[in-house]
C-alpha cells in the first residue's frame, strides 16, 4: 500500500510539474493567476515528503517534518506553489 500511494504521489507531482512549466510560459506573458484555496500546511508537507521518500530511502536520507505547534492548521493559499517550493 505504501508503495502504491508513493506511485500515486509521484504521478500527481509529474502533473504538477507539467503544470508548472506550462504556467512559467503564463508568468513569462504575465498571464498567470494564483488560485488561491484553502489548504492544511501539514497535508502539503506530507503529500510532498511522500513524494520524495522513495528517492531519499535510495539515498539513505531521512526526511522528516515537523511543524511548529504556534502555526495555524489551515491557509488560505496557492497550495500547488507552495508544493512547487518544497518539492524544489
Amino acid at each position: 500500500q505504501k508503495y502504491l500511494d508513493t506511485i500515486s504521489q509521484s504521478a500527481r507531482s509529474l502533473l504538477y510539474l507539467l503544470n508548472d512549466i506550462l504556467d512559467s510560459a503564463k508568468l513569462e506573458k504575465k498571464k498567470l493567476a494564483l488560485a488561491l484555496q484553502p489548504f492544511i500546511l501539514s497535508e502539503l508537507v506530507d503529500s510532498s515528503i511522500s513524494t520524495l521518500w522513495l528517492q531519499a530511502k535510495i539515498k539513505g536520507i531521512s526526511l522528516q517534518f515537523n511543524i511548529d505547534d504556534t502555526l495555524a492548521i489551515a491557509y488560505m493559499g496557492a497550495a500547488d506553489r507552495i508544493r512547487q517550493v518544497f518539492i524544489n
